[in-house]
């Protein structure tokens, strides 16, 4: 199982670095594809529960919310607003012919569209910060380290469940041994990157990010096995050997974004 996860890692950063650090319309591309397997696999989680949203709609919906929040920031509000109407209309339609699971299925495709594709944009809003490679890299290089810790330091020492309901799997000693490689990445990182890349920032500002969304960037991977403990799935997908799916790989990616996007504009910058 670990030299899975380690060759398809190998295989997601030959094919995510380049775009982290080109930027532009291939970043955008290049999560906008993850995101809509994201998308698929959590269609898939409530289907699995007998809530049957439809994909297709959810797939489109979330694509086009995140495209326009990354694209046209102007227009997102109004795309995002009319959206919701006209897929309340469609799911009133459906539930006038009989589809009696309509209302439900209404509620997960908004949630949906909001979670993977208005929320999901933030890592196009945090990579196009002045600086934003580096901004990138220190937010999700702390969410990395925060998940190799976590999982080495939990499967070694892990005694005390962490949220047994959710993840029975996740512990105490796993999670404050995420926080602790994450702040250790985070100082290497601003290190390393004033000698090789020339900005000097300082060691309280990388700190203070590994911190933050260490200690809470997991809560986006509960958030998923909330969902997948409904369908009563390990795992959101199986694209991904060693790693489940595409869901299971961007779960903390969503929160860390967010976090990272304003703890630098708001704090930082």
């Amino acid at each position: 199982m670990l030299d899975k996860r380690i060759v398809t890692s190998l295989v997601m950063a030959a094919v995510g670095l380049p775009a982290i650090i080109v930027g532009g319309y291939l970043h955008i591309l290049v999560v906008g594809v993850i995101l809509g397997f994201a998308t698929w696999e959590f269609a898939q989680l409530f289907i699995a529960n007998s809530i049957r949203p439809s994909k297709r709609i959810l797939v489109v919906g979330v694509v086009v919310v995140y495209l326009t929040r990354s694209l046209f920031p102007g227009y997102a509000s109004q795309v995002l607003t009319f959206s919701i109407l006209v897929i309340m209309l469609v799911y009133l339609i459906l539930f006038e012919r009989g589809f009696g699971q309509a209302p439900l299925e209404f509620v997960v495709t908004v949630c949906g569209m909001v979670y993977l594709g208005w929320i999901g944009a933030y890592m196009i809003d945090l990579r196009f910060l002045p600086d934003g490679v580096w901004w990138f890299f220190l937010v999700f290089g702390s969410i990395w380290a925060a998940d190799i810790g976590a999982y080495f330091i939990g499967k070694g020492l892990g005694k005390h469940q962490f949220f047994p309901r959710s993840s029975p799997k996740k512990t105490w000693e796993g999670y404050i041994g995420g926080i602790c490689t994450s702040l250790a990445a985070g100082v290497s990182l601003v290190l390393i990157w004033s000698r090789v890349g020339g900005i000097h920032l300082p060691v309280w500002a990388a700190i203070l990010v590994s911190l933050v969304i260490s200690v809470l960037a997991p809560f986006g991977d509960l958030g998923i096995s909330m969902f997948k403990r409904l369908g009563e799935k390990k795992d959101s997908g199986s694209f991904l050997p060693g790693h489940g799916g595409f869901l299971d790989r961007i779960d903390t990616w969503l929160w860390g974004a967010v976090l990272g996007f304003y703890l630098v504009t708001w704090v930082i910058l």
